[in-house]
């Protein structure tokens, strides 16, 4: 699958392209209740939330485990441009030291809390480097929404 962007071409067909699989990924959440899986299949879902969220082919997840790669195939398809390209770019147009892939990973935490009514904080988020980091922290996050207020720190 090829799609470009660019601020001054914007491609409206991969902004639609983006919002389906927002609302493909959200549905995916809603209709596997995270509370209820077990360690292997919420894993899975994760993964594959990930995978939808970030337009990936099953075949990419297989590559790789972590997060800034996949984040990097994600960010080279959108452009256009390879993967290796899209790390020397990286180079030259870092905002405050913070990567695409990196933003990337920022923006799917802050999805995946919104999805879920969770609350992965900034420090845990700077810490997941894997897709299972990702699993464990929304599992731990889940855990801590269930047992009740009272046990929340």
């Amino acid at each position: 699958m090829e799609y470009n962007v660019s601020a001054r071409n914007p491609d409206h067909a991969l902004k639609e392209r983006m919002r389906d699989a927002a609302a493909r990924a959200d549905a995916l959440i809603s209709a596997h209740p995270l509370e209820h899986a077990g360690e292997t299949t919420a894993c899975e879902i994760v993964g594959e939330y990930l995978r939808i969220r970030y337009l990936l082919e099953p075949s990419d997840m297989r590559q790789t485990a972590y997060l800034n790669r996949l984040g990097e195939m994600s960010v080279a398809r959108g452009l256009g441009i390879s993967v290796e390209d899209v790390r020397k770019n990286e180079l030259d147009s870092k905002c405050e030291g913070t990567s695409s892939s990196m933003t990337k990973k920022i923006l799917l935490v802050i999805a995946l809390n919104k999805a879920l009514g969770i609350d992965i904080d900034a420090d845990t988020t700077a810490n997941i480097v894997t897709v299972a980091d990702l699993c464990h922290a929304v599992r731990s996050q889940l855990a801590l929404k269930s047992s009740g207020p009272e046990h929340r720190q």
